[in-house]
């Protein structure tokens, strides 16, 4: 204190709070300290101390508020027992070392030999360099903060004695959760409360030195090298003005910079993600950490005081990390990315070419946002990157086993690095994501998936380029996935095709596009992947090899000049890319019910997507093989091998199988297939489907009719007539009767010339289609049609007024809502196909019994190669050719036939369409007749109350 000039300061009035220890704690202190002087000297004495390491003893032993002990728990504003850190008189400017060259972070990426991987970018290396000395560097420019464990805080936090006893290295027991202890970070308090005029000062047991940051602490204890160097990966080097003018203002560094080292994270000073290189240049896409480990102020988030929480770290020992990257799980990354032998010598470089968009998964999993929820007697509720037990009972069964994975437990100055003897792998490299981001010829797909990464925090996700979070969500290790991964190549040959320009009914505009990877340009700001889109010709009716004179006239053409803008805003063709790069992953996804073992070997042939696509097994592949050699397809090339004219060689065929189930490897979720090329789902829409096929003529005929003149003339506009918003509310309720719709302003947008049905809602069904002769017995049995309820009201119609009577209109309305109903119940939700499948159940159709306020449903009975159908009048019926029709109803952003906009798919949903033998009735017929219903006026009004359509 009188050297640093505090004895004035310390003697007058004020509010302080010091932690002192006595001489013989002092005695000790120099004994045994790896301090060193300005010679490079162990510190033995006092007098080798310098000014800047009195400060350090000083100022982080004061705090600029008087504490009693008891206090020291509480925050600002009512914040009782919250507080585990305090704000103490500290400053960055206390130690700013200088940096010899040789000493800054060395970074032993290289680049991919094809060039693929530029490799990382090395922000070190400028300043890595003899011939530039060194730099002046904090490791980090905010100031360090004391931490203490008090018993006040410690019992709001539900934290144990134990747990701290743990963390302190202390032996386990040694302190009783009964007895009351005060620690300042290591340093157990021994003397409390002392009452001064001006404060309290603290005695402890030994000198209070604050340990460094948590990247730091890795740095420096000796048996971290390996992960300190995947961390440092990291890392760059940020000037800071700040820290430079109060540095200088204290010592002659002859102009030099000062500069702070920081990780690149998403969650760093001021709570916000570092977005800028040292450059001032936009990060992008660089991976990033889930926050800073050097930061000292660290804070959980924007909206949580730091002073409440502090960070932790499981980090394998340098013996842990050989074991996993040599002979462990580890070593399927050196084998794919190592760039020597897999040795102990060659370890750091090999490690070190693991992307870091891959290695990102492995550290981040052992980050953790908060100290209080990690401690040891909490370690069952700690969750891995998939939000899954970190550390299962199933493995660890008890805290004592548990806390057998540690080496050492070393306290930073914001947070606790556990030291483990053994790496914990991270769902990333567990789950059926893992081949798509492991593999060299998966690089498309990969960034598809990993995109929105960077914004996963929630509070930017709106700035994610694609808002569809697929890697967390092929994380889901209770889930059972088969993941189908198209490779570079196939995406680069085959690509995928547009949707929109092959339902726009202009030929020479049907396209698809090619993706490939590499970097894109930047001329915005719009999120951007680093995928090559590129639109080409695509000619349906003819297979890709075809070819004249040696110009390519078959299926995939080259469209010369047409790479479209790279950007996936909102703008020219991004939201067309966008579109079809989400729409194309998850027509590869298959979610297998979760006890479901056997995935796609389960025997049947139909499965279903998440996107609600059907996907067809044409052959099962090598079964000890992982699969090699399955042939999958979706729909447009069911539709296109089933075509006896086309050439039948569009299918898919996994190259490579990996089996990433729990089954085989104690922790997985499925199974991940590599294939040469995508599936491609149908672009056939029902009505399409429907209108194209002469068995089901019947039946289309009454699904596409609608008359609203009929409708009006049956009385169903009366109670609307003259109402302020009429003819909105009238649109509204005709629409209730139509089976499909057409091109409108009411955002119903399908291919050019078609119609979509109406009641679907982005889902998959079942279409039931009767038979023409089974379609005219039902009509011949009092069914309605639209022409009989047309001639009916025109027998009713007063030759002079015009005016259909009351008795007439109601049995008209009954007429249509039967007929109506009649249709819709044919359309039953879900999709089941005639396939190699067993199943049993009721399943809802598209009409409503509003007596009951529920669906009608329809009982299926599911047999191999066999669907039977009960319906609600006690009929059986069956399944008939043609079946397993597959359809696609699309509603585009616009209409299909604009081509020069953005056009994509807004909505789809999915349909099986299949033939049946005999009508199915929503209702119990009256001696096997429909117009029994509304013999009566009185019983035509019940039976329209009872199921006139809702919407």
């Amino acid at each position: 204190m009188d050297d640093l000039g505090y004895k004035d300061v310390l003697s007058k009035t004020g509010s302080l709070t010091l932690f002192v220890a006595d001489d013989k704690a002092y005695e000790h202190f120099f004994q045994t300290t790896t301090w060193t002087d300005a010679s490079g000297n162990p510190i033995r004495s006092y007098d080798q101390l310098s000014t800047n390491q009195k400060r350090v003893l000083l100022n982080n032993s004061m705090l600029n508020n008087a504490y009693v002990m008891e206090k020291l728990s509480n925050t600002e504003n009512n914040g009782k027992n919250l507080c585990l850190r305090q704000v103490s008189n500290a400053t960055a400017t206390d130690t700013v070392p200088y940096w010899k060259w040789y000493q800054l972070p060395e970074n032993l990426n290289e680049p991919d030999v094809a060039g693929t991987d530029a490799g990382d970018t090395k922000y070190w290396n400028y300043y890595r360099r003899e011939a530039r000395g060194g730099i002046y560097m904090a490791v980090d420019a905010t100031n360090p903060m004391m931490t203490h464990f008090l018993e006040g805080n410690m019992n709001e936090k539900k934290v144990k004695h134990d747990d701290v006893a743990f963390i302190l290295n202390l032996p386990s027991g040694s302190w009783p959760e009964t007895e009351n202890r005060s620690y300042i970070y290591n340093r157990r308090v021994i003397e409390q409360d002392v009452t001064c005029m001006n404060g309290y000062y603290h005695v402890l047991d030994s000198v209070l030195v604050t340990p460094p940051n948590m990247a730091e602490v890795i740095r420096t204890n000796g048996d971290t090298k390996y992960f300190n160097a995947l961390l440092d990966r990291f890392s760059a080097p940020y000037f800071t003005r700040p820290l430079t003018d109060a540095y200088s203002a204290l010592h002659n560094i002859n102009g030099d910079s000062i500069f702070q080292k920081r990780y690149i994270s998403s969650n760093s000073q001021g709570n916000i993600a570092i977005a800028l290189d040292p450059k001032g240049k936009s990060l992008g896409d660089f991976p990033k950490l889930g926050f800073d480990p050097a930061w000292n102020t660290y804070a959980i988030s924007s909206s949580t005081k730091k002073e409440n929480d502090m960070a932790a770290m499981f980090v394998p020992s340098d013996k842990a990390m050989k074991e996993y990257f040599l002979n462990g799980g580890g070593r399927v990354l050196i084998n794919r990315y190592g760039k020597k032998a897999n040795t102990e010598e060659n370890l750091l470089f090999n490690i070190q070419q693991i992307p870091l968009s891959v290695i990102q998964a492995l550290v981040n999993n052992l980050m953790k946002d908060s100290y209080a929820e990690t401690v040891p007697s909490k370690y069952l509720t700690i969750m891995n990157d998939a939000q899954d037990q970190m550390f299962p009972a199933t493995t660890y069964g008890s805290e004592a086993a548990y806390k057998n994975l540690f080496e050492k437990t070393l306290l930073a100055n914001n947070g606790v690095v556990y030291i483990m003897n053994t790496v914990i792998t991270p769902a990333d490299y567990a789950a059926v994501i893992a081949p798509a981001i492991l593999q060299s010829n998966t690089k498309v797909i990969r960034s598809v998936l990993r995109a929105d990464e960077p914004y996963i925090d929630g509070t930017s996700y709106t700035r994610a380029p694609l808002k569809q979070y697929f890697s967390t969500y092929l994380k889901a290790m209770q889930s059972r996935f088969s993941f189908f991964v198209p490779t570079d190549d196939g995406l680069a040959k085959y690509g995928y095709v547009d949707p929109v320009s092959m339902s726009s009914g202009i030929p020479s505009n049907r396209r698809y596009w090619t993706f490939e990877y590499g970097a894109t340009s930047a001329t915005d700001n719009s999120p951007r992947l680093p995928i090559k889109a590129i639109a080409r010709k695509y000619n349906p009716d003819k297979d890709r090899d075809a070819s004249v004179d040696g110009q390519v006239t078959g299926r995939y053409q080259s469209l010369p000049n047409d790479v479209l803008d790279n950007s996936y805003a909102n703008n020219d063709y991004g939201a067309t890319k966008r579109e079809l790069l989400i729409e194309m992953v998850n027509q590869h996804i298959v979610v297998h019910e979760n006890n479901d073992t056997r995935g796609m070997n389960a025997g049947n042939r139909f499965f279903t997507s998440r996107s609600g696509a059907p996907i067809y097994l044409a052959h099962a592949g090598e079964a000890n093989n992982n699969g090699r050699g399955m042939k999958v397809e979706g729909g447009l090339q069911l539709d296109q091998n089933s075509d006896a004219s086309a050439d039948n060689n569009n299918v898919s065929t996994v190259t490579e199988g990996f089996d990433m189930t729990s089954e085989k490897n104690g922790y997985g979720n499925g199974m991940t297939y590599l294939l040469d090329r995508p599936m491609q789902p149908t672009m056939n829409s029902v009505f399409a489907i429907m209108r194209d096929h002469s068995e089901f003529s019947q039946f289309y005929d009454l699904c596409n009719f609608f008359d609203s003149e009929l409708l009006q003339k049956a009385g169903f506009k009366d109670s609307i007539n003259g109402k302020a918003n009429e003819n909105a509310l009238w649109n509204n309720e005709q629409n209730k009767y139509r089976i499909f719709v057409a091109e409108d302003n009411a955002g119903n947008h399908p291919a050019n010339g078609e119609k979509l049905v109406r009641f679907f809602n982005n889902y998959r069904y079942t279409i039931y289609i009767p038979t023409n002769t089974a379609m005219a017995a039902a009509i011949a049995n009092g069914l309605p049609t639209w022409t009989s309820i047309q001639n009916f009201l025109d027998a009713n119609t007063d030759a002079v007024t015009g005016a259909v009577s009351s008795d007439a209109k109601v049995k008209a309305q009954a007429m249509i809502v039967c007929l109506v109903n009649f249709l819709k119940y044919h359309f039953q939700d879900n999709a089941f196909y005639v396939d190699n499948a067993t199943n049993s159940g009721t399943y809802q159709t598209s009409c409503i019994d509003n007596d009951r306020n529920v669906y009608m449903s329809i009982g299926l009975k599911q047999t191999t190669n066999a669907i039977e159908l009960t319906d609600l009048n006690g009929d059986t019926r069956h399944v008939v050719a043609p079946y397993n029709l597959v359809a696609r109803d699309m509603n585009f952003d616009r209409a299909p036939s604009n081509m020069t906009q953005s056009r994509y798919v807004r909505v789809s949903s999915y349909a099986a369409i299949h033939q049946i033998d005999g009508v199915l009735s929503f209702m119990k017929l009256n001696s096997g007749r429909y117009d029994g219903a509304w013999t009566t006026s009185g019983g035509a009004r019940r039976f329209v109350a009872k199921y006139r359509p809702r919407k």
